[in-house]
Order: structure tokens, then sequence, then C-alpha cells
């Protein structure tokens, strides 16, 4: 089975109402070993509902779908109870295994920022991806979940 966050902390104090944090970490551990972590980075102001996120995980623990696991996870939290609307991301290009862990979990190609990080001798692009808690519960809906 893959593993799941086992501790989350807000970067802020609890919210009141519908007010969301301004961050959250989260560590995933594939029983008992840590093997990465995520985090979603909310905005707190009045009327906004967009939040950021990151996940890095061990080599040791890619492919095995904790990435999906995780990421899932971290949508229907911020869907559910944060009450965000939007979750976005950036992915440099030529990481070919997140990108694919994203589209699956929904989340959408919305531009490139080119040539913006030098790696192994050559410039590689920043893919910029977006997901709308309409699109998510279009997904969620068409799964039958």
């Amino acid at each position: 089975m893959p593993a799941s966050p086992a501790s989350t902390v807000p970067a802020d104090p609890a919210p009141t109402g519908t007010q969301a944090p301004a961050g959250r970490v989260a560590w995933a551990h594939d029983a008992p070993r840590f093997v990465g972590f995520t985090v979603l980075w909310a905005f707190p102001e009045r009327g906004v509902r967009h939040s950021l996120f990151s996940l890095v995980l061990l080599p040791e623990a890619q492919g095995k779908g904790i990435g999906t696991a995780v990421t899932r996870f971290v949508l229907e939290h911020a869907f559910v109870h944060l009450y965000m609307h939007r979750i976005s991301l950036a992915v440099f290009e030529g990481n070919d295994a997140a990108l694919a862990v994203y589209r699956k979990c929904g989340f959408v190609e919305e531009g490139r920022i080119r040539k913006v990080n030098w790696f192994a001798g050559q410039w590689k692009d920043e893919i910029n991806m977006g997901i709308l808690v309409e699109d998510w519960t279009e997904m969620k809906k068409a799964a039958g979940i």
C-alpha cells in the first residue's frame, strides 16, 4: 500500500472559520521510513483561495505510487478542508515521472518559463501546472469516487 502523510504541521496558527493557514508541511512515511515531504503554501488573504504545492521524494521512494498517493491526499485536503479553489505547482522539464503523477492527478500545463534551470549542462524550462476545484470534482465524479 502506498505511503500516506503521517503528520501535518501548520506553518501558522490553526484557521478560524474558513480561513486557511499560511502553509502546511507533511512528511511521507513508508512504514517506518521517511521517504519525502510535501508543502502546501496557502495564501490566507481574504478572498484568495489559491495554494502552491510541492512534493519531494527520495530516489528510492520514486516509482512506487507514493507521489500519486500523497498528491491525491493533498488535493483532497486543500479542496475539502481548506476551501481552496486552485492549486498550482512548478516542475522542471525532463522530470517525466513527476509530470506523469501531476497529470494523472488532474493538473494541466498552464505555461512555461523558458530556460530557467541549468541542469546537466543545459538549460531546462520550468513547467507551470494547475488544477481547479471544479476540475478535481469532475475528475472524481467521472471516476465514480
